[in-house]
């Protein structure tokens, strides 16, 4: 008797046991108020911060100069014959000269040949060519750009430039305040005859507000051979440099800031002027 008594306590904790744990598995699955955590994929963490960084850079972040596009732009913008005095001039109190080492912004020898605009027809052609970047023009009275898309108010250009062939009396130089599509920008330019100016484009017409022919043989003369320009456009001010020396120093408050580039241009004798660039810098004034 003692021995079936014990018998049928152990199943009755057995059966006591079983009961415990059912209703432990029912308490789990019974539905609660607390809202799951949702899981998250890994990828779908790393995308979301990566649009977080995304919009602090672009909330923050203010670029001095706008983003440098892989390809330029180039238009054919015509000149008129005429050359009027200048519309604001003054003089300086000091001249600047280029003695100091500028801070560089940008320099391309033109071997990445995909950074200025490509093409080319009977008028006006862009190419990469002969250790260079050519320029040719065949419109009388007419200049040919090709820009870099940086804006700038106060800047400083600068390029080596060599006639390949063309009338004596074209010219090549740099581009500045560009803006509405060609509509308005300054050129500071020289030709290889001694002609050297500061042109405006202003909504849509052009003219040299100063210009001049250099006596003092600053500016190289010939058929191939390499000009060095730098023009300084300084929140109003112009300089214009040959090989190291001061051509041109004039005033004009007609255009604030733009795009920068470099021209060729061609006066009523027209033919076919090809210029090759080398060496094209930007720097602070």
């Amino acid at each position: 008797m003692i021995k079936k008594h014990v018998m049928s306590r152990q199943l009755f904790l057995s059966l006591l046991g079983i009961l415990l744990v059912t209703l432990v598995l029912s308490a789990c699955n019974m539905p609660t108020n607390a809202t799951p955590t949702e899981v998250v994929p890994p990828d779908a963490v790393f995308t979301a911060a990566a649009e977080t960084m995304t919009a602090q850079l672009a909330s923050t972040v203010v670029p001095s100069v706008v983003d440098q596009p892989t390809i330029t732009k180039a238009l054919v913008v015509p000149e008129t014959s005429s050359t009027p005095e200048p519309t604001l001039t003054s003089t300086p109190t000091e001249t600047p000269t280029p003695t100091e080492i500028p801070q560089v912004i940008l320099q391309d020898d033109f071997s990445d040949q995909t950074s200025w605009y490509a093409y080319e027809d009977d008028r006006y052609g862009f190419k990469y060519s002969d250790a260079g970047y050519h320029i040719y023009n065949t419109i009388a009275n007419g200049a040919i750009w090709s820009i870099r898309e940086l804006t700038f108010s106060h800047v400083a250009l600068e390029v080596s430039g060599t006639r390949q062939e063309g009338p004596a009396d074209s010219y090549f130089g740099v581009v500045c305040n560009f803006s509405d599509d060609g509509d308005n920008y300054y050129t500071l330019v020289i030709g290889d005859d001694g002609f050297y100016g500061l042109g405006l484009m202003e909504n849509g017409e052009y003219d040299f507000l100063e210009s001049g022919t250099d006596e003092n043989n600053i500016i190289k003369r010939g058929q191939g051979i390499t000009n060095r320009i730098r023009g300084v456009c300084n929140g109003g001010h112009f300089l214009l440099y040959a090989n190291g020396e001061l051509l041109l120093d004039a005033w004009d408050d007609s255009l604030d800031e733009g795009i920068v580039g470099i021209v060729v241009g061609n006066k009523q004798t027209g033919g076919r002027a090809e210029f090759r660039f080398n060496d094209f810098a930007i720097t602070y004034p």
